[in-house]
């Protein structure tokens, strides 16, 4: 019997369709030899703010209980957005259970043996800032690479301090 595995399927919004990443998971556990014994629907559920705990906790008894092996999900970033630490322990939290986790567009995160920083550089567009006692999140930048730049005061402020250092010297 081969390993059985649970497509975890996760959108944020109700606009969004989670069907659209089954294809890519079907696939990935067909070239893996998995079964999919279990689909996690999440819809219209906020990785951000946690809501998918409670399915989280399900796929974790289902994995104590022998229905599936693995959880498939198409990204990290579908996993969980709470920070790389959270996801990092939600993670722990599925092999401490016998399990583990897999990623269809992250494959380096895959490796059992790596760590957080192996998360961090399977997410390269998402600049994942470490969990804070008052929230934790995945940030991204709505603007280009390009202007992810800190924005240079403005040149009233500049001229200011020139006058003030300008004037300290005169004295």
């Amino acid at each position: 019997m081969g390993t059985k595995a649970g497509r975890w399927l996760r959108v944020s919004t109700t606009g969004q369709d989670e069907e659209n990443q089954a294809p890519d998971i079907d696939a990935y556990c067909g070239q893996q030899g998995y079964e999919v014994t279990r689909t996690y629907k999440l819809h219209g559920k906020s990785a951000t703010k946690g809501e998918q705990e409670a399915a989280l906790a399900e796929a974790i008894e289902d994995i104590k209980a022998g229905v599936i092996d693995v959880i498939v999900a198409w990204d990290i970033d579908r996993f969980d957005r709470r920070g790389i630490g959270v996801a990092f322990a939600s993670r722990l939290r599925v092999e401490d259970a016998g399990g583990r986790v897999e990623f269809v567009r992250a494959p380096s995160a895959n490796d059992r043996s790596s760590g957080p920083a192996a998360w961090r550089a399977s997410c390269p567009a998402a600049s994942w800032s470490e969990p804070t006692a008052a929230a934790a999140t995945c940030q991204r930048s709505s603007r280009p690479a390009a202007r992810r730049v800190a924005r240079r005061p403005h040149r009233s402020s500049a001229r200011r301090r020139w006058r003030t250092r300008a004037a300290a010297r005169t004295r």
